[in-house]
């Protein structure tokens, strides 16, 4: 769970960059895990073509540029991908040695971009997502060190008098627009604590409870 917290979190915040090359030439594009793969876990990358997929691929090791692994490609059977028809995924899970790699098709030669197999393949990721939690934080910003909704959070037409002042910050804001919405924020709030409940010792103590950089004895998330 602890994975898969990062993982959804990467998904939306990491930036998007390409991973395959030699498109011009081709309708085969590969996509793998940009952080990498640990070791004992699995490891799986996607290729996608308009045109079904015949050749197999190889897993190559960037340093000697060695194939240690023939891949054959496995159809997936998700629906609603995009603008594709061929969606295949490469299992090389049975490699667990640690080392820099990527995949490519083995007759044509295209490549995916170069990942890692590592133990520290998410390595502090976490903790980068946490400080753009707090950085979205409804109340006190630690990172503007301002405080936002001075003035609104007024009641009307309830059973208070109009323009009774109601106190509703904490939380995130969901976006720029400082909107918030309580399923997301129970969602993302759940998940956090779960990835702590199972993997405490993932969490360090580096601010205090307002976001700033004092500990507090306290892990951040």
């Amino acid at each position: 769970m602890y994975l898969y917290f990062i993982q959804i979190i990467l998904f939306f915040f990491l930036p998007n960059k390409p991973v395959v090359s030699n498109t011009a030439i081709t309708d085969i594009h590969i996509r793998v895990n940009q952080l990498g793969y640990l070791p004992n876990e699995s490891k799986i990358a996607i290729a996608f073509s308009h045109k079904a997929i015949t050749e197999k691929f190889q897993l190559v090791s960037k340093d000697t540029k060695s194939v240690l692994l023939s891949i054959k490609p496995t159809r997936s059977k998700a629906k609603g991908w995009g603008t594709f028809k061929y969606y295949y995924e490469l299992d090389f899970s049975k490699i667990k040695k640690t080392g820099s790699y990527f995949i490519q098709t083995k007759k044509s030669k295209i490549v995916s971009q170069n990942f890692k197999i590592s133990d520290e393949a998410y390595g502090q990721e976490h903790e980068k997502l946490l400080e753009f939690m707090r950085q979205q934080r409804c109340g006190y910003n630690p990172l503007l060190d301002m405080v936002c909704h001075k003035r609104d959070g007024r009641s009307m037409f309830g059973p208070m008098p109009d323009s009774t002042f109601v106190d509703v910050s904490g939380g995130w804001h969901d976006a720029g627009d400082q909107l918030k919405y309580l399923i997301t924020g129970s969602y993302a709030t759940g998940h956090m604590l779960l990835a702590y409940e199972l993997y405490p010792e993932k969490f360090a103590d580096k601010v205090n409870a307002l976001g700033q950089a004092f500990p507090n004895g306290i892990p951040d998330v």
